[in-house]
């Protein structure tokens, strides 16, 4: 049952949610995006055209059960109630790597000189120094892509939580890995 009130058009959700819910840094095409993401949720449906209805009265306790559900994972980095914001903790992909050490590595690798790196050594080099990330990126679009958010929405959102998750995340001390000279 709709309750008065509760019939609202996208942009009208969009606002009310910047308003009331949201961070303040998300921007409207993230928020957008959400909308989007807390539809296939199944928080609003479609009432004619244009509306979208809220089949109940008190949206922060919605967002609030659905932010700790596992379909709602996402919703915690963007919400600004510190009752439902979290710290990166258990299960959650931190977007580190786990380096692997350069002696048990590929014999040909060890075998090439690394002082004259060709374009192919660089872009192997690089790409696989991205592939966690690239693997991140994939693995969480694909959860956060549904019936009404589509990839770019799910982009949208996966970026705006790494940046969330960066700004968490303590700066690493600067390490030396090697000391070796290339001769």
């Amino acid at each position: 049952m709709n309750h008065p009130g509760s019939q609202k058009t996208q942009a009208e959700w969009v606002a009310h949610l910047k308003e009331h819910f949201l961070l303040p840094d998300v921007d409207e095409e993230t928020a957008k995006a959400l909308f989007a993401y807390l539809t296939d949720l199944e928080l609003w449906t479609p009432e004619g055209r244009d509306y979208w209805a809220m089949g109940s009265d008190d949206l922060g306790k919605e967002l609030r059960s659905l932010s700790g559900s596992e379909r709602g994972f996402a919703l915690k980095y963007f919400l600004r109630d510190p009752s439902i914001s979290a710290e990166i903790g258990e299960g959650e992909p931190s977007g580190e790597r786990e380096t692997k050490n350069v002696s048990t590595g590929n014999p040909e690798l060890l075998e090439r000189k690394t002082s004259n790196l060709s374009n192919l050594q660089i872009v192997k080099k690089y790409g696989r120094q991205m592939e966690s990330f690239i693997d991140l990126e994939k693995q969480l679009t694909e959860k956060l892509t549904g019936k009404n958010t589509t990839r770019i929405d799910a982009r949208k959102l996966f970026n705006f939580i790494l940046t969330k998750m960066k700004a968490r995340e303590k700066p690493r001390a600067w390490e030396q890995l090697s000391r070796r000279r290339h001769k």
